[in-house]
């Protein structure tokens, strides 16, 4: 786990090095770096739910048959105390590739929670607007969304019958984030 996420910064760090953000004013913003000094580990995930109607014809007439399918995406997440980052990378479950990289700190996050029921973390992305901000607490959109479970069995599978969930057993590194992430939410 730890050397995806290694790889995972270092072309974050190259990306990042090569773009020109300029802001409204015409000053040019550099990106920042991130070391990989200092973070801890843990493995979560995101769920997405597609639903679809279809018709469905049977000896009693047709009827509207509902099908919800959950599509299920595999992060390391990498949190520092010290520099209060959060960096969500999204692997295979084989932790052999990663596709995207984002990062957390609090100065682009507008508001971040954990629901006590449901125990999914959010992190909500700030806009330069009030009214945008308002906007997106309300919206589903510019949300991220993940779990972090204290254990993760290998028990889901998909059609080929490859792994669907990184198998892993984190129970004090999840305690250890779930108090970083009361912090963060601050």
């Amino acid at each position: 786990m730890a050397r995806i996420f290694l790889v995972a910064i270092e072309q974050y760090n190259i990306e990042v090095s090569q773009k020109e953000v300029v802001d409204k004013n015409g000053v040019y913003i550099a990106e920042q770096l991130i070391s990989p000094e200092g973070f801890k580990l843990v493995a979560g995930y995101h769920t997405d739910s597609i639903s679809e109607e279809r018709e469905v014809e049977s000896n009693y007439g047709v009827y509207i048959q509902n099908l919800t399918t959950t599509i299920y995406s595999n992060l390391v997440i990498g949190y520092n105390w010290q520099t209060g980052v959060i960096v969500i990378v999204k692997v295979d479950a084989e932790l052999n590739s990663y596709s995207d990289i984002y990062v957390f700190s609090k100065q682009n996050v507008f508001k971040a929670k954990r629901g006590w029921f449901s125990d999914v973390f959010q992190i909500y992305d700030r806009s330069e607007s009030l009214i945008k901000n308002l906007l997106t607490f309300l919206s589903f959109k510019n949300r991220t969304t993940f779990m972090v479970d204290a254990e993760m069995d290998g028990s889901l599978r998909d059609e080929k019958g490859g792994s669907i969930l990184i198998y892993m057993r984190q129970t004090q590194e999840r305690a250890d984030f779930v108090n970083f992430f009361r912090k963060f939410a601050k």
